[in-house]
């Protein structure tokens, strides 16, 4: 029981998004924008800054559930090809391995 509690604790602190879907963030992070906005517009410099700071992980959040379309699946692959064509000029052999599996999980996505 205290495990299953510390594991899903764990879980959210890791990710604070992983239960919500794509159109529910894009909202949190368009109301993030506008108090970020309205926080600067009253000079609430340091409520202004914490909000940014809450800005990051939801931007990566959301881009990591957006629905992937074709064209941005072949996309991010060539990136990926790009990556390891440049580690591999640069004999940076253990950057490949990684960036080699993330481009075979979207492979095995088209």
């Amino acid at each position: 029981q205290r495990r299953k509690l510390a594991t899903e604790r764990v879980r959210i602190i890791r990710d604070p998004y992983s239960d919500m879907s794509f159109k529910e963030l894009q909202k949190l992070l368009q109301d993030e924008q506008l108090r970020l906005e309205s926080a600067v517009n009253g000079k609430d410099f340091q409520a202004a800054a914490e909000i940014e700071n809450k800005l990051e992980p939801l931007k990566e959040a959301v881009e990591s559930k957006r629905p992937l379309t074709r064209s941005v699946l072949e996309s991010r692959i060539e990136e990926l090809q790009k990556q390891i064509d440049d580690a591999l000029s640069r004999k940076a052999y253990t950057e490949c391995a990684p960036l080699n599996d993330k481009m075979e999980a979207m492979v095995k996505m088209r």
